[in-house]
């Protein structure tokens, strides 16, 4: 392979990866955003638990980064509302 091919996969591959991480940033917050807006008590058991376990993923995924990230700050603020929100 010569060397253009080669950039344009990693280009390629670096492009995918970038999608994926934004793509799992957006499913801890639509699940957060759902388990905060639901009135049925019985739906919102099972919101909570899903966006709970989504946080904690995405915080597990974040450990490298510096904490006063931005992002780092909203999932410990979703965290702490999931926890009263379900007390």
């Amino acid at each position: 392979m010569n060397i253009q091919v080669i950039s344009v996969v990693v280009l390629l591959i670096l492009g995918l990866v970038t999608f994926w991480r934004k793509q799992r940033g957006a499913d801890w917050r639509a699940l957060y955003e759902s388990a905060m807006s639901e009135t049925n008590s019985t739906v919102l058991r099972t919101l909570n638990y899903e966006a709970e376990s989504a946080v904690q993923s995405r915080q597990k995924e974040l450990r490298n980064e510096p904490y006063d990230s931005p992002e780092r700050r909203e999932l410990g603020i979703a965290k702490t509302a999931l926890i009263r929100l379900k007390a």
